[in-house]
């Protein structure tokens, strides 16, 4: 009913996200990227350095928590991300039918 009432009016539900930069060892890349993949992150392209990587992304906010816990073993406790506010996007299926 809720959904009905905002498809109506034209109403978009958007959710905050988090933009994370991860600084990590290069030969980590891989696990990090597929981890990053089952939360529904946006990746930008990661950049390499020799043997250090840089990798940054958007995702949903209420993932971060769950990313900084699985970094240690992703990373075998080499990796870093900084956190910055991303804006908000729409949150998947809660686009206006019309």
């Amino acid at each position: 009913m809720l959904n009905q009432a905002l498809d109506e009016t034209g109403t978009v539900v958007c959710e905050p996200v988090t933009r994370v930069r991860f600084d990590l060892p290069a030969a980590r890349l891989g696990p990090v990227i597929s981890a990053l993949a089952r939360l529904g992150t946006t990746v930008e392209s990661p950049q390499v350095h020799g043997d250090e990587s840089v990798i940054v992304a958007v995702l949903p906010a209420a993932y971060a928590h769950s990313l900084h816990e699985q970094l240690p073993g992703l990373t075998g406790g080499e990796g870093t991300a900084k956190e910055s506010f991303g804006g908000y996007q729409p949150v998947p299926g809660s686009y206006p039918v019309r």
